[in-house]
């Protein structure tokens, strides 16, 4: 069958991607996902007809097959083997008035303040959802070394003051735009953000815990709507 959705988030994940939207019937959050290891999508699987893959605020038309939830991700969806479609594109504005309804409010995100969830409390409580969309009121970029070396790109966000959040953007393109910063703690503007535009974060809870037992969340998607 088909389903349509907002592209929320179309990141970087295990060697593929993860896109993830929230279907314009308004019904909720929606995660295509592959047969692979970690359900991860690859361009066979997401490419529109010809050739582009799809963007934040596409309306892209998915063939899905069968729910696929797990207690960590209740919003996954099997993909099936028809080629993915554009139909359509939100403005800045349209899109900000749709989201509304799945904005979250909270500090806590996914029941927690912190920037994890261990994975015993996961597999003896079923998360109600894995995705969800945040306006920070201020954001920092922050640069780093992980676990393994690897560079690594974090923004620290406040939604209510005065919690403080922090993950690792897997957004391949703000990866991008901030690979010319060495380590360290920056304000909005590096990334060429203005006073005037509206910022969104789309989060997402990773697919697998790390050694400590913790899955993290994930700043999948950073969504700029200008003007709004």
């Amino acid at each position: 069958m088909e389903v349509e959705f907002v592209c929320l988030a179309n990141s970087i994940k295990y060697g593929g991607r993860c896109i993830a939207g929230i279907r314009t019937d308004g019904s909720g959050w929606i995660r295509p996902v592959s047969d692979l290891q970690y359900g991860e999508l690859h361009p066979l699987h997401y490419l529109y007809p010809n050739n582009e893959e799809p963007i934040l605020l596409d309306i892209v038309r998915a063939d899905i097959t069968t729910a696929q939830p797990q207690p960590h991700q209740p919003e996954n969806w099997l993909i099936g083997s028809r080629k993915w479609n554009k139909v359509g594109r939100y403005s800045p504005n349209e899109a900000y008035r749709f989201f509304q309804p799945f904005m979250a409010s909270s500090f806590t995100i996914f029941g927690t303040g912190t920037d994890f969830i261990d994975y015993n409390y996961i597999q003896g409580n079923a998360l109600k959802n894995s995705l969800a969309l945040v306006e920070p009121l201020d954001i920092r970029w922050v640069i780093i070394r992980g676990f393994r070396g690897e560079r690594q790109v974090r923004v620290k966000f406040q939604i209510r003051y005065p919690y403080w959040n922090e993950s690792v953007v897997t957004d391949p393109f703000w990866q991008q735009r901030l690979a010319h910063l060495k380590s360290g703690e920056y304000p909005r503007h590096v990334g060429g953000l203005t006073s005037a535009d509206k910022l969104l974060f789309t989060i997402s809870l990773a697919e697998r815990p790390l050694e400590n037992g913790r899955r993290y969340k994930l700043v999948a998607a950073v969504i700029v709507l200008p003007g709004v």
